[in-house]
Order: C-alpha cells, then structure tokens, then sequence
C-alpha cells in the first residue's frame, strides 16, 4: 500500500500554469477595487512565467508487483517531446497513503473468494502504521464492511465475515468508494478493486461512474 516514489525536477519551458499565475496576479487588483470603489487602478505590467522545474512523481514495480528499490537518477530518462531534459535534482521517499479497497463477493465470485481475500491481505502486508484503508464489498448492493482504519487485522476479519452471494453492483460499489476517498486524510489516494469484471446490478452507468471519478 505504501508509495514509493522518487522524485525528479527538471528543466522545462512555460506551461499552463502560466494561468494559474495569472489568476493569482489578478486577484490584488479585484481587491482594490472592491476596498476603494471608483479608484481605477495603476495598469499592471505584463506578466510572463517560465517554469523551470517540475516534480515527476514514479512509482516503478517489478513483473511481480513489487517496489523497486535502490535506482539512481541514471536509471532513468525524461523526455518532453521526445526531447531528453536534464534531471537536476532526484529522490525518494516512503509516502502515507489512503486506499480504499473493493472485494467483490457476489455469486460469480463464489468460487474465488479464497484468491480475493489472499489478494488483498498480500497488498495489506505492504502498509506501514500512516497508512489507512477502508473496504466495501460487492454484492447486489454495496457492502461497508469498514470505514477508514489502521487496524488492517480488523479489514482481513471482516472480510471473513461477508458471506458471498447474489447480483453484483460493481459499478455502484465504485462510485460510492470514489465518495469514501474524499474524506481520507492523506493527500495520496488509490483505490484497489478486486472483481471479476462483471456487473448486472448497477444503477449507476459506466459514463456516469467516469464523470464521478474526474
């Protein structure tokens, strides 16, 4: 569950946030003219920003899943526009992160509860204490098994507790974890499912559930 990333900076030109820079020069004249009313303010002066460095985030795995430690900002090459741009500053850290994790336990996936559940306490096995996890489980309609938590002893229990069967709500199920996750307190944020795919008990569409996630 933890993100381990590392972190590069590297030249780079003007970018959108050119508007966002924008914006904030803005917001002084709006509030002189609100403060004083009918006092026309001096002419602002043009406005130009280069950004110069930016964070790349990176999580890099191995073929099984699992974090690759140890790399050097020589493993690696950034390009913008198949253009190589230098990396001026490189590292890495261990990152709270809050998941929400969805089990499908609805009657196609009786016979694999078994791999479901070993699938989520494998990723639990990764946590470290910063972390925290909720679990929603997918039946004919969405389960809350478990509302945030750092007990992940407690989330493997419950789990056990559902018993699996009837239609399945997958669709529903996501949407209402994409709500869950606004109320985490890290600011990196996943969400882990674990189903075989099928849903035939949905309210939601898949064009809506899309919209929900943007």
């Amino acid at each position: 569950m933890t993100f381990k990333h590392c972190a590069f900076r590297f030249c780079f030109g003007p970018t959108a946030l050119f508007l966002a820079a924008a914006a904030l020069y803005a917001q002084p004249q709006l509030d002189i003219r609100a403060a004083h009313p009918g006092v026309e303010p001096a002419r602002a002066a043009d406005l130009k920003v280069n950004v110069d460095l930016v964070l790349l985030p990176v999580t890099v795995t191995n073929r099984y899943g699992k974090t690759v430690d140890g790399l050097t900002a020589s493993s690696f090459t950034v390009l913008e526009d198949h253009d190589p741009k230098p990396i001026v500053s490189f590292g890495s850290e261990d990152v709270p992160c809050s998941v929400g994790v969805v089990v499908d336990l609805s009657g196609s996936m009786q016979s694999k509860t078994g791999i479901a559940a070993g699938a989520m306490s494998a990723f639990l096995d990764t946590a470290n204490p910063e972390d925290e996890a909720f679990l929603l489980t997918v039946s004919t309609k969405p389960g809350q098994a478990s509302t945030f938590t750092n007990d992940f002893g407690e989330l493997r229990s419950q789990l056990r507790a559902v018993r699996p069967g009837g239609a399945t709500a997958l669709t529903d199920t996501i949407a209402q974890a994409l709500g869950q996750l606004r109320s985490a307190h890290n600011p990196r944020r996943a969400l882990l499912i674990i189903s075989d795919g099928m849903d035939n008990h949905s309210r939601y569409s898949e064009a809506e559930l899309l919209h929900i996630a943007e």
